[in-house]
């Protein structure tokens, strides 16, 4: 039972430190009026404002969705890179003590 308390908080700890990383890196952090900008690496712009092409309907709403693939690789590099950290940074803080 104790290990398996260890891995929920494992887990726990986790899923709570990733939670503003996430967000930076992938939700929208920047608009104005009908346009949108996703994570601090621009991966993703949506134009609502005078698009050429529809590709998102939203209700009412209609958005050019513009994509830069080397931002997403970059941003899904980095967001993989601090879920390393944190894994590494739980396990180490909640591995049980070793009795000399």
């Amino acid at each position: 039972m104790q290990k398996h308390m260890r891995i929920l908080l494992r887990l726990i700890i986790v899923v709570i430190a990733m939670a503003v990383p996430t967000w930076l890196l992938f939700g929208p952090i920047g608009g104005f009026h009908h346009m949108l900008l996703f994570g601090v690496f621009h991966y993703m712009f949506w134009n609502g404002e005078d698009p050429t092409r529809i590709d998102l309907r939203l209700g009412e709403e209609t958005f050019e969705v513009l994509i830069d693939p080397i931002g997403l690789m970059v941003t899904a590099a980095v967001w993989l890179l601090i879920f390393g950290v944190v894994l590494g940074v739980t396990w180490f803080l909640t591995k049980p003590a070793e009795v000399a």
